[in-house]
């Protein structure tokens, strides 16, 4: 058995790390329609927000609640791998002020 300092840690841990996503997840639902422009302005259909909500928001009561932590923590950081790919790769490229001066204003 860990001392009680380490399982406090690992809980601090599960809640900052759960925190993040379940953020992300809810920023997803309340912002849907930028949510689906921001991705399709990077060729991603946007018939692929409600995965990653479920993704996200899955995951992160899972390490949250301490469910399979070790699995759920891998697909939060293979989402995470994912994403940076996608969204990540053409740093300083228009596409990102393009969409913010033509798209998610409108």
């Amino acid at each position: 058995m860990p001392p009680h300092g380490l399982e406090a840690a690992m809980l601090i841990g599960r809640v900052l790390l759960g925190g993040i996503f379940l953020h992300e997840a809810w920023s997803k639902l309340t912002g849907y329609a930028a949510a689906v422009r921001y991705m399709e302005a990077f060729g991603v259909q946007g018939e692929l927000l409600p995965a990653a909500i479920a993704i996200e928001a899955g995951c992160a009561l899972a390490v949250l609640l301490g469910y399979h932590t070790r699995a759920a923590a891998l697909m939060l950081a293979a989402f995470c791998v994912v994403t940076a790919v996608v969204f990540h790769t053409k740093l300083g490229a228009t596409v990102t002020s393009s969409f913010i001066s033509r798209r998610m204003w409108r």
